[in-house]
């Protein structure tokens, strides 16, 4: 009787630690940090390169207002911000970037039209 029982709390052990297990698709940063109220973590890099034809930069990690200023393939973005946030409602990545167009300097991209520079 001792060894089923044991047995069960070993897996159960097992489980709990697979739970805590970040993803293979986390973000680069090795985190999914950024869920709702969650801070920003800091990014892998800190320049980009726009792949997209053209990317949007947003006041805010979200689509949810119209682009502050639209980025064409092959720009350089970045800054020295080096954050990332993770928009669960769009299931988005999104990137910091140096941006005067922002209230405080910084915008943000959707990191899936991006390349490290």
């Amino acid at each position: 009787m001792r060894k089923p029982l044991a047995a069960i709390g070993i897996a159960s052990a097992l489980t709990g630690l697979l739970a805590l297990a970040t993803p293979a698709s986390a973000a680069p940063g090795g985190t999914t940090s950024g869920q709702p109220g969650g801070a920003p973590i800091t990014a892998a890099t800190c320049e980009w390169v726009v792949t997209w034809p053209s990317a949007g930069v947003y006041e805010l990690p979200t689509r949810m207002d119209p682009a502050l200023k639209v980025k064409n393939s092959g720009d350089r973005v970045g800054g020295g911000y080096c954050m990332e946030h993770y928009n669960t409602s769009e299931l988005e990545w999104y990137v910091s970037v140096s941006c005067s167009c922002a209230s405080d300097g910084i915008g943000w991209m959707r990191r899936n039209a991006l390349r490290p520079a």
